[in-house]
């Protein structure tokens, strides 16, 4: 492995501090990466990213004393979500959620709750708005 910034094969990985950014809010993480030891440039891996990226949403929306449209559509991209696929797994109207998404319409508490719970289903590995059935546990009744 080669730094893509000065050619160096001198590379290791090790953890570092950055900042992710959701809507308007400033998450601190830290993560693994490939840190050049000629110039510091730092590289990581994709899924590193998108995991720090989802957790970071779990963080905003867990923890934020307010959470803006800007916030509610940045998780929706997080998650990988068109309106439209959002509108019909939380019941809303894609109406309902460029609404939310503009600040055109203040969006109900639950619809926060719901998003965090998108993304900790994401998180644990499940794929949104499938069943469980498939990792060992189904409804029996």
């Amino acid at each position: 492995m080669h730094c893509f910034n000065c050619k160096s094969s001198k590379i290791e990985r090790r953890r570092v501090d950055t900042k992710q950014t959701v809507g308007e809010h400033v998450v601190l993480c830290s993560l693994p990466s490939d840190v050049c030891l000629e110039c510091g440039e730092s590289t990581f891996e994709g899924e590193d990213m998108a995991r720090v990226e989802l957790q970071s949403a779990i963080v905003v929306l867990h923890d934020a004393a307010t959470v803006s449209g800007k916030v509610f559509k940045a998780v929706r991209h997080i998650l990988g979500l068109k309106q439209t696929e959002l509108a019909a797994i939380l019941g809303y109207s894609d109406e309902s959620i460029s609404k939310f998404e503009t600040n055109a319409e203040t969006a109900p508490k639950i619809y926060r709750t719901a998003l965090l719970g998108l993304c900790l289903d994401r998180a644990n590995g499940n794929e949104i708005g499938k069943p469980l059935g498939d990792k060992g546990f189904r409804l029996a009744s």
